[in-house]
């Protein structure tokens, strides 16, 4: 989708909220760019020209075996906390707070639930 410019209204019963994730530069030429692809239990909801985007619900207690991520945008619809490992062992506690969004770095890891509900993310991965 390109450049838009619009209006909006809640016609609903409850607040609307949303994140807007803008791509500021052109889309890398087909196979230029990166090509994201997450582990089950990531499920892919989108393809773009910029990026990919993956869907994540962890039952508490879950993990996520190995697997990079890009350049990108995390989205928590969810509060919730988890235990990463890095490739060189190194561990790293995570808390997500619901409604809200983080750049994320280029990395490596492997990932636990240490939550007590489910986690419940939107990873925007860059191509």
């Amino acid at each position: 989708m390109g450049p838009e410019t619009h209006t909006s209204e809640n016609v609903g019963k409850t607040p609307l909220r949303s994140i807007i994730v803008e791509f500021k530069k052109p889309a890398p030429a087909a196979g230029k760019g990166r090509n994201p692809s997450l582990p089950a239990p990531y499920k892919q909801v989108a393809d773009h020209p910029h990026a990919r985007v993956f869907e994540l619900v962890a039952p508490a207690g879950s993990s996520v075996a190995k697997h990079t991520h890009g350049a990108g945008v995390l989205i928590s619809l969810a509060d919730g906390t988890a235990e990463s490992t890095d490739s060189d062992g190194k561990k790293e506690a995570m808390t997500f707070k619901k409604d809200t969004a983080q750049l994320g770095a280029p990395t490596t890891h492997s990932a636990v639930n240490t939550g007590k509900s489910a986690l419940h993310l939107i990873t925007v991965e860059l191509k």
